[in-house]
């Protein structure tokens, strides 16, 4: 009999997960510096005390799954958590992106070991966003941009 009802894996305590991702635009990757591409986070509608949207960040990954890219000097990405002031707070551990990467490669984006459960809380009703960081360091160059790249993120509800 198959199971249609949710029963939550060993370990997850009954926690309710939401994932939120989008395609990255076409120049993902910049010829030198950071650039940050924003992830939809869905925000209740209900913002009385105690009735606002309360998510926590688990973990995310990056898809490739188009051209493969072509640069110099080290890429990476991050996941992070922008405050209502514009103040940036990294919430995930950093990944490398390298040359060639393609069709079919799936990075994962662990938490930052050094984060505290307030960074890792993101309350969208506050004015609170999510985004990844994509870092061309040391003034590299961009031959061809990556093809076709999804950013996606697994949220706890915690209401």
């Amino acid at each position: 009999m198959a199971i249609s009802h949710f029963v939550p894996a060993p370990g997850n305590y009954g926690e309710n997960y939401i994932a939120v991702g989008r395609t990255l635009p076409a120049t993902a990757i910049t010829a030198a510096g950071t650039i940050r591409h924003f992830i939809g986070v869905p925000a209740s509608p209900l913002t009385a005390t105690g009735r606002s949207e309360l998510l926590y960040f688990k973990g995310g990954a990056l898809t490739f799954g188009g051209t493969a890219s072509s640069t110099t000097g080290a890429v990476t990405a991050r996941i992070v958590k922008r405050l209502s002031g514009g103040t940036i707070v990294p919430i995930s551990g950093t990944v490398t992106i390298p040359t060639g990467t393609g069709t079919g490669v799936v990075l994962a984006v662990p938490l930052l070991a050094v984060a505290s459960d307030n960074d890792l809380t993101l309350k969208p009703n506050a004015g609170e966003a999510l985004a990844v960081e994509i870092t061309q360091a040391g003034g590299g160059t961009v031959a061809t941009q990556p093809g076709d790249v999804q950013v996606a993120v697994k949220m706890a509800v915690l209401r």
